[in-house]
């Protein structure tokens, strides 16, 4: 963890010692996931719970890096696979939150829109619970998994210029979690608003 602090310490020393630096602060929602769980497969309840996305950026030239938070996305499934140790009536309610170290790159760039990719490292926390219907109530009966994961990701963002700073920010991510034995790969889209604005550091005098 240490190494990791010093090396986003030393990419932002470079980001902002010299040149003309841009920061972008957006605040997406989260339009879309899919976890890609093997249960899908049997029963599934296309219900997703989305949560807001908020992403810092610091860029130069055709180089950012990003910092992503999303702090809660999930989806519902019904378990009718296991009839035998759950019944048809309870569901498993999915959820996670997720953090995002990016180095993005700027593939097109006009005044009117702008393209980049990204690829870089994720850390997640996923958590799976158990509910059963009572009545026309939900009953929480426990936690059945939490895991903890390392990952990585790639991104699309697409970025629209509004007015003085102002866009409008829509971001694709997809992303794979080597470790998990729950969900390994996760997608995400997410739609938002945001500002930009930049500072220009005067080369110094000799």
């Amino acid at each position: 963890m240490k190494n990791i602090i010093l090396l986003i310490a030393a990419i932002k020393l470079s980001y902002t010692s010299v040149g003309q630096v841009k920061h972008y602060f957006s605040y997406n929602a989260v339009i879309y996931a899919d976890l890609f769980n093997k249960q899908k497969d049997k029963s599934y309840f296309p219900k997703s719970f989305l949560g807001p996305s908020i992403t810092y950026k610091i860029s130069k030239h055709k180089f950012h890096l990003e910092f992503n938070f999303l702090s809660r996305y999930g989806q519902n499934y019904y378990p009718k696979w296991e009839k035998g140790l759950i019944p048809d009536s309870s569901k498993l309610q999915v959820l996670a939150s997720l953090f995002n170290l990016n180095i993005n790159y700027t593939l097109i760039e006009k005044k009117w829109v702008v393209f980049n990719v990204g690829t870089g490292i994720s850390r997640r926390w996923l958590d799976v619970w158990y509910f059963y219907h009572w009545g026309s109530n939900l009953r929480f009966i426990g936690d059945i998994l939490f895991e903890n994961n390392n990952g990585f990701n790639s991104s699309l963002n697409i970025v629209l210029p509004i007015y003085r700073g102002i866009h409008l920010n829509n971001t694709a991510r997809y992303l794979y979690f080597p470790n998990s034995t729950y969900s390994k790969q996760n997608f995400i889209w997410e739609v938002g608003i945001g500002y930009m604005f930049q500072r220009k550091r005067n080369k110094p005098k000799i």
